[in-house]
């Protein structure tokens, strides 16, 4: 089922799953020491930003080498490709942990602030829990319409979300 015109085989192959599971456990850690690390950080953060700088441009350039001649993708019928699959996500995930690191690094330094990043901060909750229902649902409506289907799948979400989050107040609310 690989490179088909499938829009969901398109934009959502499903590395990501290799990649985002071992941010999950690094985020609960890093969470965990928060207060430690943020007085590290502060210490080094000009040291920090240009290591992590440096790396994630290294690893970067590793991994889209790795994508061009190994990748995820190789299985034939007489070979499961398991040692490409293997060495790309040795590279891919380093580089996906720093480029995670780097942003935090910036994001120390950087803030963003606007009415509509605050409302989606509200609801995040419900969008994370809701994203998959309608990009599986309108999947086979929008075949060849790769912007309608993001547009749709997106202003949908947002809307049940919304609801979803007033739904969840009234019934935290009244105690």
């Amino acid at each position: 089922g690989h490179d088909n015109n499938n829009i969901q085989m398109h934009w959502f192959h499903g590395e990501w799953w290799y990649n985002t599971t071992l941010l999950f456990f690094i985020g609960m850690l890093l969470a965990k020491h928060r207060e430690k690390l943020l007085v590290t950080t502060k210490k080094y953060y000009g040291r920090l930003l240009l290591v992590f700088s440096v790396l994630f441009l290294l690893l970067w350039k590793a991994t889209d080498y790795m994508l061009s001649n190994y990748g995820y993708w190789t299985e034939t019928p007489f070979d499961n490709g398991y040692a490409d699959k293997i060495l790309t996500l040795s590279v891919q995930l380093p580089m996906v942990i720093t480029f995670e690191l780097l942003l935090l690094l910036i994001l120390l330094k950087v803030r963003i602030h606007n009415r509509f990043l605050t409302f989606l901060g509200k609801i995040s909750l419900e969008l994370v829990l809701l994203q998959n229902v309608f990009l599986f649902l309108f999947t086979d409506y929008f075949p060849q319409k790769t912007g309608l289907y993001l547009l749709v799948t997106t202003v949908c979400t947002l809307f049940l979300a919304i609801i979803i989050n007033k739904i969840k107040l009234l019934i935290l609310e009244k105690k």
